[in-house]
């Protein structure tokens, strides 16, 4: 866990990951946030990462849903977050036992695929794959791809399924970006109690995690910046290619 004198390089690199969650958070709903846990690990251990980070995101998560109030659409959060929840419960039960090193890696090949397959269709038929109303209800993808989002987001890790199962919908980027950030802000407080009880969080992590703070609002309004003069499609492309290096990191991260 935490040395009670931190070193120069667990701040630099925390300092950076809540400054580029705060930025994924507030620009692209989450994605690329998944970075911020395997950094800091990288430098402690997982968590330890959590302990810490997991405040850190949580305050900036306040922010961005404030921020983002009138762009969430409740009829297509509510089946991702009923998902998400079930989600936690499992991943708090199997926190203890799983081996994170295979999860990344599962993740990471997950996330690559679905990249190159917007690709295909971007280069095969000059068009993005067939969109699905945001209104439709396949319940074997919600719980599929939102019980994942809750599961590997006690690993601070849950950002790729979500994105997977809302990129389909081509919702506007603020659209997409509000049920996100609405999605994990909720996903974030219902892990607290596992967390607690687990003492994985207490005073002595909260006291630390409060030194990373001044580093948020400044990624926060340049992601919201970024956000507001990014037409849809460019969106979802830049979405895509970046939602390829995250599992291309999260491949590697696994055996670094």
């Amino acid at each position: 866990m935490i040395d009670a004198e931190l070193s120069t390089l667990f701040f630099a690199v925390t300092a950076f990951a809540v400054f580029f969650v705060g930025l994924a958070k507030a620009g692209f709903g989450g994605m690329m946030g998944s970075l911020g846990m395997p950094l800091v690990a990288a430098v402690s251990d997982m968590p330890t990462a959590i302990a810490i980070l997991l405040p850190t995101y949580i305050v900036i998560d306040v922010i961005v849903v404030w921020l983002y109030r009138r762009s969430v659409r409740f009829d297509t959060l509510w089946p991702l977050l009923l998902g998400g929840l079930i989600g936690i419960v499992f991943g708090g039960m199997a926190f203890r036992t799983l081996d994170p090193t295979w999860l990344r890696v599962g993740l990471g090949m997950i996330t690559i695929g679905q990249a190159l397959r917007f690709g295909w269709h971007m280069r095969a038929r000059g068009q993005e794959p067939d969109v699905i109303p945001p209104d439709q209800r396949n319940w074997s993808r919600i719980l599929g791809w939102g019980g994942a989002s809750g599961f590997l987001s006690f690993f601070l890790m849950g950002g790729a399924p979500a994105q997977i199962y809302l990129l389909p919908f081509r919702l506007a980027p603020h659209i997409y970006v509000g049920i996100m950030v609405w999605h994990f802000a909720i996903l974030n407080v219902a892990k607290l109690p596992f967390l607690f009880q687990m003492d994985l969080i207490n005073g002595q992590t909260l006291m630390t995690s409060a030194l990373f703070l001044p580093f948020m609002p400044a990624g926060i309004l340049l992601g919201r910046y970024i956000n507001n003069r990014i037409p849809k499609q460019p969106f979802y492309v830049i979405v895509h290619v970046l939602l390829f290096a995250l599992g291309i990191y999260l491949i590697l991260s696994a055996f670094m």
